[in-house]
């Protein structure tokens, strides 16, 4: 927990080949909490007299340096006192091990994907998570791997044909995996195991995908999907960003101190 000393709402938006990105900065608070990796639920309880939280959270990247980034959710949310958050930080995974939190496993010389982060409210299920910020896919041995993030995550694919393509995520359904070598399907909170559907490796090289709100799909060549992410109808004031985290997930929440 920190003191911040500024105020700030900054708003930059950058163009660079052809892609507009937006970069927004919540206003500064009081007093924050940030919560890193760790491979067990965490929790933080709403202190008394605060009635608004604002959180930055980040999914985690997608196995190696070529792995999906994960994505962002900014929102503000109202909370009552005394309620306990229960966290859930994402990481980047090693080898073909899926990312805590929902990144699918890989086989092969293809990687895992990155675990999604979320808050949950009212119990621990799935059906519980108020904010989710998707996890990258898992890189394959070529082609590119899914960026977290983002109400559609991104695509992992080897090359444009729609059979090399490990779709991402959505807010309806688990991306579909590549269906060139029959990999595994992304489901709720879960990213597609890179293995075909008899459960072999089927070129020793398949991606797992991204931990989210629903997970991406698995690749076959080339990178797996990344996991989408979520807010509820509580979030106010939300911003999606797509592949801005490199390495583990991270979860930053910003209150005002009524004592201060």
């Amino acid at each position: 927990m920190k003191s911040l000393q500024k105020k700030f709402n900054v708003i930059i938006s950058l163009t660079m080949l052809g892609f507009s990105f937006a970069f927004y900065s919540a206003s500064a608070q009081n007093d924050s909490a940030v919560f890193k990796f760790k491979p067990s639920q965490q929790s933080w309880i709403v202190p008394a007299g605060v009635t608004k939280i604002n959180v930055n959270a980040y999914g985690a990247q997608g196995g190696s340096a070529k792995g999906g980034k994960g994505g962002l959710v900014k929102s503000e949310l109202q909370v009552k006192p005394g309620t306990n958050l229960l966290i859930y930080v994402g990481s980047q995974p090693e080898g073909t091990n899926g990312g805590y939190n929902g990144g699918g496993k890989g086989c092969g010389n293809g990687t895992g994907g990155g675990g999604a982060s979320d808050i949950r409210i009212n119990g621990s299920a799935l059906e519980n998570r108020i904010l989710v910020a998707g996890g990258g896919g898992g890189a394959g041995y070529v082609g590119d791997a899914g960026a977290g993030g983002g109400l559609i995550a991104g695509e992992g694919k080897y090359d444009t044909l729609s059979i090399h393509i490990a779709k991402g995520g959505t807010q309806e359904a688990g991306g579909s995996g590549a269906r060139a070598y029959f990999s595994g399907s992304g489901k709720l909170g879960i990213g597609g195991d890179g293995i075909d559907n008899r459960g072999n490796c089927s070129n020793d090289a398949m991606a797992g995908g991204g931990g989210g709100y629903y997970g991406g799909g698995a690749g076959g060549a080339g990178g797996a999907g990344g996991g989408s992410s979520f807010t509820n109808a509580d979030n106010k004031n939300v911003i999606h960003l797509q592949g801005v985290k490199e390495g583990d997930g991270t979860i930053i929440i910003y209150w005002q101190n009524p004592k201060k």
